[in-house]
């Protein structure tokens, strides 16, 4: 856990707008049209990258995914830090193809 003596940590909870790309992937999936899981799965830690990178350029101390991966029609919350040792894009990718919970 990360604390500090000297300031209020900041943090973030919600859903951040996704990428129109990945958007565009999420509700072909949902309609049937095939997407390749390898190519949605790269695109979502693409996507993550970038909205965690922001919430650090944005000085944000304990950054979440933003809801931004997609799990069976709806969001499922990737901890940033798995609890089995899991980087988090191992997280995510499981998320994505359903191996995972």
């Amino acid at each position: 856990m990360q604390r500090s003596r000297d300031r209020f940590l900041t943090t973030h909870t919600g859903s951040l707008p996704r990428p129109d790309d990945l958007i565009r992937m999420m509700y072909a999936k949902e309609e049937g049209v095939p997407v390749d899981p390898q190519s949605l799965a790269a695109r979502v830690r693409a996507a993550v990258a970038e909205i965690v990178r922001k919430q650090a350029d944005a000085g944000v101390d304990l950054m979440g995914d933003g809801s931004l991966v997609p799990f069976r029609g709806a969001v499922r919350r990737v901890p940033l830090e798995a609890a089995d040792g899991k980087s988090p894009f191992e997280a995510v990718a499981e998320a994505i193809d359903g191996s995972c919970g």
